[in-house]
């Protein structure tokens, strides 16, 4: 009989028979560094984490502090309307995926992302100057997925969880199969 699985990431975990989690540093560490969650600030300080693999930050080394906006791209982005943001991160997000080979493994996302509503590319932007505009995409270009998909103002965002999930462990696959193991599923 199957177990019921209380989450996405638990359901993900079991069909995998937590393989793929035994690859990766922590839990957290899934994806890593495209979709992983924030690095540990136990690992960065004392080199290890009493919650080891169960840990729901990454255990992986990052090179890089995390990207942050500054506080004039913030403002823009929270005055913009949630059809501009939409507008302004999709082709950054849509950029990501092509540049991880993910754009085919993350149609439903995309399609869920396409049901949302956006401006017009022309009225969206128009009150944003435009030396502003190309600072903020030049910082979104060089965001991780995970930021990005964070950004993304979402209706549905246990759907988009779900969805980053099934990247995660396609990712792994991915790393896996680059570091020569073999996954059967």
């Amino acid at each position: 009989m199957a177990s019921v699985s209380s989450s996405p990431s638990d359901a993900y975990s079991e069909g995998l028979g937590g393989f793929l989690e035994s690859l990766a540093a922590s839990h957290g560490s899934l994806g890593h560094p495209q979709l992983c969650q924030r690095p540990c600030v136990h690992m960065a300080k004392r080199g290890s984490c009493s919650l080891g693999s169960a840990c729901r930050f990454c255990h992986d080394t990052h090179s890089k502090a995390p990207l942050k906006m500054e506080k004039a791209q913030r403002e823009i982005m929270q005055a913009m309307r949630k059809e501009d943001v939409r507008t302004l991160l999709i082709p950054h997000i849509q950029k990501r995926l092509q540049q991880l080979e993910l754009t085919e493994k993350a149609a439903s996302l995309l399609l869920l992302f396409g049901q949302e509503l956006y401006s017009d590319v022309q009225h969206a932007f128009k009150d944003i100057n435009q030396r502003d505009l190309s600072k903020l995409n030049r910082f979104l270009a060089r965001l991780p997925l995970l930021a990005l998909v964070k950004y993304f103002p979402s209706t549905s965002p246990t759907t988009v969880d779900a969805q980053l999930d099934l990247l995660r462990s396609e990712l792994d696959q991915q790393r896996a199969l680059m570091q020569g193991v073999v996954i059967q599923l």
